[in-house]
């Protein structure tokens, strides 16, 4: 329905392919996510202890939701990397083809 092209079922080479970058993306995607449990963790419990005021907490929120973004944006990378990597990889299966 959203595509012009019939859906095909990957090659067991493409599943590696997807497998890898996916798997790539996920381990950047971790240390993102521990990295932001930590610093911000650490940084709040210093606000506490310091009584920083609300404008500071809310800056820091701002930047803890660009953290957030960027986690998600190594995982699209990922997706984006395999997808191009299928494409020349079917390009180059072809081209040797004929």
């Amino acid at each position: 329905m959203f595509s012009r092209l019939s859906s095909k079922k990957f090659t067991p080479e493409q599943q590696r392919i997807l497998r890898a970058h996916w798997e790539w993306a996920g381990g950047y995607a971790l240390f993102w996510i521990i990295a932001t449990v930590i610093i911000f963790g650490g940084i709040f419990l210093v606000f506490d202890y310091l009584g920083v005021d609300d404008n500071v907490r809310t800056q820091s929120f701002i930047l803890l939701a660009t953290v957030t973004l960027v986690n998600a944006i190594w995982r699209a990378v990922g997706a984006l990397a395999a997808r191009i990597e299928v494409m020349l990889t079917e390009r180059d299966h072809d081209k040797f083809k004929n």
